[in-house]
């Protein structure tokens, strides 16, 4: 896929315009560069960085509106889709956070080296961070299963917010083993975005929204989420 196809796909939603493409082209260029130390992504041709990374990351824009809202990004790894969003959405509020420490350092060179003004970058895991419902959106993408996934995003999410998961084609049946999680966590799927990439590639978006105040005993320790997932 090329910048021009991604304009022409998104411009009507008003959130895409060539001053973005630039800085959307400065990001790609030095994730391929930077990748080469951090280990950041396994796509490192634009074209496929465009269509799988940019695109997909975009295709939930379709369904949410993320101007003025407070967005925390679970995970992040290289940007996506936290990064991407920050650079779409200037008056949107981006926390980016990943465990691991090298993650976070090229998520900030990225962010300086754009003029980024809106993201705050946290080096933590999900389970040890305080901030609970204090965002009014919650990305994951490309981090864990469905179940998991929603142990580590719903306690950040305020009452009213909500979560959104991008998964690929294995997204029915993670949500069918995650009944349980859904009902413990106090959240209900409003929306599932299906969609393709260019390519053929499957894409299941969901949209949860959190109804009530998470209990306190979550997210539990790593190790009890992935040896007792609630599934």
């Amino acid at each position: 896929m090329t910048y021009d196809e991604l304009l022409k796909t998104f411009s009507a939603y008003g959130f895409l315009d060539h001053g973005k493409i630039d800085l959307l082209k400065k990001y790609a260029d030095h994730l391929i560069e930077e990748n080469k130390k951090y280990n950041l992504t396994a796509i490192t041709e634009v074209d496929e960085i465009v269509e799988k990374h940019f695109y997909d990351c975009m295709l939930p824009l379709k369904e949410i509106d993320l101007h003025g809202k407070s967005l925390l990004d679970v995970g992040s790894g290289g940007g996506f889709p936290g990064l991407v969003y920050a650079i779409l959405f200037p008056d949107c509020s981006i926390t980016l956070m990943d465990a691991t420490a090298k993650k976070c350092r090229f998520l900030e060179e990225t962010s300086a080296l754009l003029h980024l003004k809106n993201v705050k970058v946290i080096n933590s895991r999900a389970e040890d961070y305080k901030n609970r419902e204090a965002f009014e959106i919650v990305t994951a993408r490309a981090v864990a299963s469905m179940s998991k996934i929603l142990e580590i995003t719903v306690p950040f999410a305020c009452v009213n917010g909500t979560i959104l998961l991008l998964k690929g084609a294995k997204g029915e049946d993670e949500l069918k083993e995650s009944e349980k999680a859904v009902r413990i966590l106090n959240i209900e799927l409003f929306n599932a975005q299906r969609c393709e990439l260019q390519n053929g590639d499957q894409r299941i978006n969901y949209f949860f929204k959190k109804k009530a105040a998470t209990p306190l005993k979550y997210p539990r320790a790593w190790k009890d989420i992935s040896s007792k997932p609630l599934s």
